[in-house]
């Protein structure tokens, strides 16, 4: 009788141990669910002749190529962003890159030898995987360039250094692309009533005179500096 016992209990951990998911299991799973979602949308897509590739939908031909990170066709110049988040402290990290081929390559690459492999948290410097990977730019067909959010055809091009688009007299860390105006503007814009102005580096009004007036977004006009009254 207690040998049953002895052996009833040895089946109960083993069938208890067996339903338990190590963290390597899931990762293989989240890569199985991966590669399967890409081939459901490669089987959707198609194959190209001329390329010889499994190609995602709005392939050109020549022109884009397929970014397995970002799921989607890009081309030359593609830049995605690689997010890490720490569960300690909460700190998110994130990394650029122009990425040409993301199969083959130096950074993307899953051998060990990436951007996708573990970094120090740069607050507790805790080893932290990639926990999100972000298409920053997708291919425009009709300017044939890779283009981020608020692309204008024809008037804006992607800043790779401010990470986003940029129209013309584009000032790093200065001005940003309004949508509206389709032009550069600086901090404190005010549609139809202010522009950039490169001597001053900041947004000016009607009747603006270099070093002498300020643009006041409480009084919405140009006032003689120094003000300090409303």
């Amino acid at each position: 009788m207690r040998k049953l016992w002895v052996v009833i209990g040895v089946l109960s951990v083993t069938a208890c141990s067996s339903g338990v998911t190590r963290p390597e299991d899931r990762a293989l799973t989240e890569e199985t669910r991966v590669a399967k979602r890409q081939q459901q949308i490669f089987e959707r897509d198609g194959y190209c002749d001329g390329c010889n590739l499994d190609v995602y939908g709005g392939h050109r031909c020549g022109l884009t190529f397929p970014c397995l990170l970002c799921g989607r066709e890009q081309g030359a110049g593609h830049v995605h962003e690689i997010r890490r988040t720490c569960g300690s402290c909460g700190l998110t990290q994130s990394e650029a890159h122009v990425c040409d081929d993301s199969g083959n390559c130096d950074q993307c690459r899953r051998d060990g030898r990436g951007i996708l492999v573990e970094r120090p948290c740069e607050r507790c410097y805790r080893m932290l995987k990639a926990s999100s990977i972000v298409g920053v730019t997708a291919y425009c067909a009709r300017c044939n360039v890779e283009a981020a959010a608020n692309h204008i055809c024809g008037k804006t091009r992607f800043c790779l250094s401010c990470l986003r688009e940029a129209g013309d007299g584009h000032i790093h860390d200065a001005t940003r692309l309004c949508v509206s105006c389709e032009e550069e503007v600086a901090i404190d814009h005010v549609h139809d009533r202010t522009a950039y102005c490169r001597p001053c580096h900041r947004d000016a009004g009607p009747d603006h005179r270099h070093g002498e007036t300020i643009w006041c977004v409480r009084c919405a006009s140009e006032e003689v500096w120094p003000h300090g009254h409303h």
